[in-house]
């Protein structure tokens, strides 16, 4: 049994094939119900959270904690049987540079994308169908957005720190176990985009012509 276990503030993803072990939506799930409770659960409490038999968890644990991505933290004998209770590895996973250094569209960066953002979007679908999102809430939580713009190299420099400043504030970890607190996502993408704006049409645009 790990004693006061928690998990770390960020693991970094170095290899393709712990981004595979993650680019799937039923491990996507695990690492969701796991997340949201916020403590250790048995593949029983993972499967009765996710609803699904459990002997179809059992591969996909496996594979996650292969890559440290959940970790067992306590081992109990129920029924004469050894039953696991796992936990996240890490409260925020970071895809490292490294897996983006080849400029052509590969498997690595495909993998990766997919990655970053279907967690992303099926976090954020889930918190709706727990009911942590109100549809239809005007208030500024949850904030989406996206925007384009034009910067120059001093801009960019500047967004940049400002976003790695408030990531470092964001994965502030003093509170992680405070009743008061509830678990937030954070994912961010600042990168050029190819200067076409103003001559590309959109699908829209051309269908109205």
């Amino acid at each position: 049994m790990m004693e006061g276990y928690t998990p770390q503030p960020r693991l970094q993803i170095t290899s393709l094939e712990a981004v595979k072990a993650l680019s799937d939506n039923k491990r996507l799930a695990i690492i969701n119900a796991i997340q949201f409770a916020n403590k250790p659960l048995s593949v029983k409490q993972i499967a009765e959270t996710l609803k699904v038999d459990p002997r179809k968890l059992y591969y996909h644990i496996n594979m996650l904690e292969e890559h440290g991505l959940i970790v067992v933290t306590e081992t109990r004998i129920v029924s004469n049987l050894a039953e696991k209770y796992y936990h996240l590895g890490a409260y925020e996973f970071d895809i490292a540079p490294s897996l983006f250094t080849d400029t052509t569209h590969d498997e690595a960066t495909d993998k990766t994308l997919n990655l970053l953002f279907d967690k992303t979007k099926s976090d954020f679908i889930y918190s709706v169908q727990q009911g942590l999102i109100e549809k239809g809430d005007k208030l500024p939580n949850p904030a989406l957005a996206r925007s384009v713009t034009r910067l120059n190299q001093t801009q960019v420099e500047q967004v940049s720190k400002l976003l790695s400043a408030l990531l470092s504030i964001f994965n502030d970890t003093t509170a992680k176990d405070d009743e008061t607190t509830a678990l937030y996502s954070f994912t961010y993408a600042l990168f050029p985009m190819q200067d076409n704006l103003t001559d590309d049409k959109s699908e829209s645009d051309a269908e109205k012509e």
